[in-house]
């Protein structure tokens, strides 16, 4: 994509532009990655989205207009960003009233920009989350699919290929309104944060479930992740490796250096095979052996952990490389 995408001007309801499940979708990515900021001149409506997958903001500009402008440079593994801008406050408004019919976490936000536009320098209206009872609005699939592509998780399993997906939120509200939505489809769990999880989570492991949930996402215009989608979709138990391969290269390198390759995951499944053998004859108090057993699990811990992270080095080596070749440059501070 060639940047800026320069400024455009939309008159005309939003339904002259798109469908009505696609502002409803738009909705959904504006809840999940939105910002409405407040500055001396009015307020702007802005999404910030990786230079890899424009799809979204294009379709903010084509039905709010604005412009889609570069936001942050790439630095490291970190890619680069683009940035959807809508500034003008008639256009703000326009697009404040439309969004607002759908909204579930920005809701009242929204509504004050086209009520009273008019704030006080310097507010944060739009950056707290969930700010509205599920039972103000109704969400559909389409607003689901808008909001899981500003921040759904797609996982295939490293153990047998199996499917779950999830979606995280710091309060908890936008999450039951989902739930509540799709409880004659699938059984979502929705999990409060955790030591290991600081974020509210509606979680779906079965296999099953996670297939009709994409398949839905996908016929409701799923954009940002549809490829990640119909990828997972083909996973079974003799491609999964594969299918995780290819599914780290469409989305984000949160867990590119912790995500375990196929040797990885082959040794882990002795690890955890071996640790069930060390339990089963604690539990027989069967001394010597249980002790025998206990020493050649703590060194097939040690020499999976040193092979992951030989493994991790690897790759961060192999991705230096290919970031230097392509023009990037050495920071020193």
């Amino acid at each position: 994509m060639e940047l800026p995408l320069e400024h455009v001007t939309v008159t005309d309801t939003a339904d002259a532009n798109c469908t009505p499940e696609e502002v409803q979708y738009l909705t959904g990515f504006f809840d999940g990655s939105g910002h409405i900021n407040h500055h001396s001149k009015g307020a702007r409506l802005e999404v910030v989205a990786s230079i890899e997958h424009p799809e979204a903001l294009v379709l903010f500009r084509r039905a709010f207009g604005g412009g889609v402008y570069h936001h942050s440079a790439g630095r490291g593994m970190s890619k680069p960003a683009i940035r959807w801008m809508l500034f003008r406050k008639s256009e703000v408004c326009r697009a404040a009233s439309i969004l607002q019919e759908a909204s579930l976490a920005k809701r009242a936000e929204l509504g004050l920009l086209f009520a009273q536009p008019a704030h006080p320098q310097g507010a944060e209206a739009g950056t707290s989350e969930d700010g509205l009872s599920p039972t103000q609005s109704t969400s559909t699939w389409a607003y689901f699919a808008g909001f899981f592509d500003s921040g759904g998780c797609i996982h295939v399993r490293s153990r047998g290929g199996g499917l779950c997906v999830s979606v995280s939120r710091k309060t908890p509200e936008t999450l039951m309104a989902l739930q509540h939505m799709m409880r004659s489809d699938v059984s979502w769990t929705l999990e409060e944060p955790s030591r290991a999880n600081p974020y509210y989570t509606l979680h779906l492991r079965g296999a099953e479930g996670s297939r009709t949930v994409l398949q839905r996402l996908l016929s409701a215009g799923l954009l940002v992740k549809r490829k990640a989608a119909n990828l997972a979709l083909t996973a079974t138990p003799d491609n999964f490796h594969v299918i995780r391969d290819e599914m780290s290269k469409l989305l984000g390198n949160q867990s590119r250096y912790r995500r375990l390759s196929e040797q990885g995951v082959a040794r882990a499944v002795k690890v955890t095979n071996l640790g069930r053998k060390v339990n089963r004859l604690r539990e027989k108090a069967e001394s010597s052996k249980w002790l025998e057993a206990l020493q050649d699990l703590n060194d097939l811990k040690q020499h999976h952990a040193e092979h992951s992270a030989a493994e991790a080095l690897d790759l961060l080596r192999t991705d230096i490389r290919g970031l230097l070749r392509r023009g990037a440059s050495r920071q020193t501070s």
